[in-house]
């Protein structure tokens, strides 16, 4: 499927979804059950308002998933303007791999073993590395409104050390620090897990300044300066260089009244290395567009999920080609050049509530990455990447959450050569 192609679909998708907004079910936002039935330790004055602060923390909760909805402590100052609040969870998972084995405790697809590579194909795997702590500060101002502060962390570091996750302070529509990128869009896919989630979703943390705008209820969009994590393949007569200019993600959402949304997103890169041979530094422009979203329907019982992203030059920002130094590739016919790289990735998803703390997910989701004929290709280059998931979660209590999940993958190389793997894990996850 050409770019032209791709991009027609993007549009029908968008009109389709907004056309539907027009039938769903309509009732305002409502607080989940963990929330409803969670017990929060409060320290503060009597005269603050307990349930008010619940719902400021839930107003300002982390959208990643896995993340609970509101921290386990709080502490508020006497004149009730500010909150500190103590959280995170603790999660542990154990996977067996089959017919195919994933050499990472994440289900990543670009990891499959292709062709003489798949030898041993079980593996018992035990992780709890993804356990996470977080605080959060929230004052009340006259001059700034509602000031937050938050970092969290989790043991992904070498040797199970701690690791940032995020590191930002926001204010006024402002975030300043680090954080997922504004490319990513946090409420359109379904827990799972699998701590990477789909491989076609685009999430990377980026340091960043972000400026984000409610024109009412319904229309939002944000713009973003971000870090550059330019990674293409550099030939002998290309070399990599400092990058000047930051990347530049914007979106545009409009939601209605029972959760849903839909988002258009857009990416701009300046793709910045060294010809070797001119001693001349060249500039090429990354691009990317997403359209993203979710549907909830009969009284939120039902969720639809979707994405569908296409772009040169930005394979960073793709989950399964993160790493790869696929952004840009060697010219075949034009020495001293690099190629950006076309790729291309979308999932759907459903998920179903059969009660308040009872729930079930299945997605799909796919990567593909398409060098034209003028470009070098290896033959051990990622082409495709297939991933499937399905699962079942049970919130016990509203702090414990157990959890079930099958997961499948197949990926294939530029010379057609691919592999597969099988995947059963189950979770325990204590939120506080």
């Amino acid at each position: 499927m050409n770019i032209s192609k791709k991009i027609i679909c993007l549009v029908l998708l968008m009109v389709a979804q907004i056309i539907s907004s027009s039938v769903l079910y309509s009732q305002s936002e409502e607080m989940d059950w963990a929330y409803e039935n969670k017990d929060v330790l409060m320290f503060g004055s009597e005269e603050v308002d307990n349930d008010t602060i619940r719902a400021l923390f839930y107003a300002l909760r982390n959208l990643e998933r896995n993340t609970p909805d509101q921290p386990g402590i709080i502490f508020s100052s006497k004149n009730g303007k500010f909150h500190f609040g103590v959280g995170g969870y603790v999660k542990a998972v154990a996977s067996y791999d089959f017919e195919g084995v994933v050499n990472s405790p994440d289900f990543v697809i670009s990891k499959i073993p292709v062709g003489d590579e798949e030898k041993d194909n079980q593996k018992l795997r035990m992780d709890a590395s993804t356990s996470n702590l977080s605080f959060k500060a929230i004052l009340d101002t006259e001059r700034l409104g509602i000031v937050e502060g938050y970092f969290s962390a989790n043991f992904r570091g070498s040797s199970l050390t701690f690791q940032l996750q995020d590191a930002y302070v926001r204010f006024l529509g402002i975030l300043a620090g680090y954080a997922p990128s504004t490319m990513e869009d946090l409420e359109s896919t379904p827990v799972t897990i699998d701590y990477q989630g789909p491989n076609a979703e685009t999430f990377t943390r980026n340091t960043q300044i972000r400026y984000t705008a409610d024109f009412n209820e319904h229309l939002q969009m944000a713009v973003a300066l971000e870090m550059p994590h330019f990674d293409p393949s550099y030939s002998q007569t290309t070399a990599a260089c400092n990058q000047r200019v930051p990347d530049v993600p914007l979106y545009f959402q409009y939601s209605w009244k029972s959760g849903s949304h839909i988002r258009l997103t857009g990416l701009f890169r300046d793709l910045r290395y060294l010809d070797v041979t001119k001693n001349e530094y060249k500039d090429k422009l990354g691009w990317g567009i997403q359209l993203s979203g979710s549907s909830h329907f009969f009284s939120n019982k039902l969720t639809l999920y979707y994405q569908t992203v296409l772009g040169q030059g930005v394979s960073e920002y793709i989950q399964d080609l993160s790493g790869l130094s696929i952004d840009m590739i060697p010219s075949k016919d034009v020495q001293n050049n690099l190629k950006r790289v076309p790729c291309y990735g979308w999932y759907f998803g459903v998920q179903y509530n059969f009660l308040p703390n009872l729930f079930s997910s299945v997605l799909y989701s796919q990567v593909e990455v398409d060098p034209s004929n003028n470009e070098i290709v290896y033959d051990q280059m990622y082409k495709r990447g297939q991933y499937l998931v399905a699962n079942l979660f049970w919130d016990i209590i509203p702090t414990v959450r157990v959890g079930v999940e099958y997961l499948h993958g197949r990926l294939t190389h530029q010379s057609g050569a691919d592999g597969h793997a099988n995947r059963v894990q189950a979770q325990v996850q204590y939120n506080f």
